[in-house]
C-alpha cells in the first residue's frame, strides 16, 4: 500500500468517524469526546482514533474498488520492467541457461531474488505465454 493510499484512507475514515460522532452525539459532545479521550490518555487515544479512521477508510476504498471491478490489489501488477525480465528469462532458458546461472547473472545486474524467482516461475508455468502487457 502506498503512502498516498494510507493518507487517503485515514482522511476518508476520519471524515466518516467525525461525521458519525457529530450525528450521534452532536457537535459539542463529539468534540469533547475526541478532545478528552486524547488529553486524558496522554495521546494514546489519538492512536485509537487514527487507527479507527484508517480502518474505516481502508474498508470503504476496498469496497469501492470491488464495486468498480478494480482488482489490481488482488492480482500481481505487471510493469514494463517485470515484462522485460520475463522476456529475458524466457529467452535465456530457451537458449540453454539453467536457473542458477540465470539467478546469479540477474542478481549481478541488480534484480532482486524475488523478482527473478517470480519471472522464472512465470516462464516455467507458461513457457509459450507472452509477457503480461503483451510486449515481447
Amino acid at each position: 500500500m502506498t503512502f498516498s493510499k494510507i493518507v487517503l484512507s485515514t482522511l476518508l475514515g476520519g471524515l466518516v468517524v467525525a461525521g458519525g460522532l457529530v450525528i450521534t452525539l452532536g457537535p459539542s459532545s463529539a468534540g469533547s469526546l475526541l478532545f478528552f479521550s486524547i488529553l486524558c490518555t496522554l495521546g494514546i487515544g489519538a492512536v485509537f482514533w487514527v487507527a479507527l479512521a484508517f480502518g474505516i477508510g481502508w474498508m470503504i476504498l476496498t469496497l469501492w474498488a470491488a464495486i468498480r471491478g478494480d482488482h489490481a490489489s488482488a492480482q500481481a501488477e505487471s510493469s514494463p520492467q517485470a515484462d522485460a525480465l520475463t522476456t529475458y528469462v524466457r529467452r535465456a532458458l530457451q537458449a540453454g541457461a539453467n536457473d542458477d546461472q540465470l539467478q546469479r547473472r540477474l542478481q549481478r545486474q541488480g534484480w532482486t531474488e524475488d523478482d527473478i524467482t517470480q519471472a522464472i516461475q512465470r516462464v516455467q508455468g507458461h513457457p509459450d505465454a507472452p509477457p503480461a502487457s503483451g510486449s515481447a
